[in-house]
């Protein structure tokens, strides 16, 4: 049945068998995969701050991602005028209706094995989110990749990197 379905990982849902067309349907075949919904960092930027979706960057690793709580703290219904948009909200409201939380797609950000801690940066270093994400409030997309190139030129804007130094145990401890 639609439970089970449910439960299924993407690629059992695609196998499994489909209801008879006799057998009712609580939800429509394609209500089983959530929609993937366009995010414009310009727009939500123009209105709020990075800190009011990305909630850990002042005391966790890394910055988080907005929660479903966190979307409707600000949408509720549809409150755009331009169709495009509309479409968006009202993709919002799958997510709402089924108490979902939005997946979103996690960019690999740093290689592994390298420490960094928005937290340090953000309240210790006070730096601004511009600093090292530059022009992303400027994005209408999400990034499917990193928006800033991370290596020891950019650390080293801020940080003495020497290479030869047991600095490098920091950010590299193995």
């Amino acid at each position: 049945g639609l439970v089970f379905l449910l439960g299924m990982s993407p690629q059992c849902r695609r196998t499994a068998p489909k209801p008879t067309p006799t057998e009712p349907s609580a939800e429509p075949e394609d209500a089983l995969v959530p929609p993937t919904i366009r995010f414009s960092h310009k727009l939500h930027a123009e209105q709020s701050t990075c800190l009011a979706c990305h909630l850990d960057a002042e005391e966790g690793k890394s910055a988080g991602q907005p929660s479903l709580e966190d979307c409707t703290d600000c949408h509720d219904g549809v409150q755009s005028e331009a169709p495009e948009d509309q479409i968006e909200e009202e993709k919002l409201a799958y997510f709402v209706e089924r108490d979902m939380e939005i997946e979103w797609p996690r960019p690999a950000l740093l290689l592994s094995g390298i420490i960094f801690s928005h937290q340090v940066h953000v309240v210790e270093g006070e730096l601004d989110c511009g600093d090292c994400h530059e022009d992303i409030a400027e994005t209408s997309t999400l990034p499917d990749r990193t928006n800033f190139k991370y290596d020891h030129g950019v650390c080293g804007d801020c940080h003495e990197v020497d290479e030869t130094d047991e600095v490098c145990l920091l950010c590299h401890p193995r």
